[in-house]
């Protein structure tokens, strides 16, 4: 499949399903902590924007790599802010799913970046 612009990209589509699971979540979670809520948006929020903003820059390839970096950061980011849910019980195992969803991003997005050209 031809890649005419960024949404045909699987990791974009893909961080931005998932910001409806992590919008979701927050809701919940603002209940107890809002500042956690908080982060949780805000990082799920960045991560389709960058890659965004990389792929319009994409005739620089190191340019458009960077911003892939960026956009895993924060893929990373979200696991870690999930997983600090669990541990302060403001979430259950049903975190889990969506942890390994974004783990599986995060490696997308490193593969992407292994392979652009």
């Amino acid at each position: 499949m031809a890649i005419i612009d960024v949404s045909d990209l699987r990791v974009y589509q893909l961080s931005l399903r998932l910001l409806k699971e992590v919008y979701d979540l927050s809701v919940i979670v603002e209940r107890r902590d809002k500042n956690m809520a908080i982060h949780l948006r805000k990082t799920a929020a960045q991560i389709a924007p960058l890659i965004a903003e990389g792929y319009a820059k994409k005739s620089s390839i190191k340019e458009f790599k960077r911003y892939l970096e960026m956009a895993m950061g924060s893929s990373d980011e979200i696991v870690t802010h999930l997983k600090q849910l669990q541990v302060v019980g403001l979430a259950d195992t049903n975190v889990d799913c969506l942890i390994e969803e974004y783990r599986s991003l995060s490696k997308q997005i490193n593969t992407l970046i292994k392979r652009w050209n």
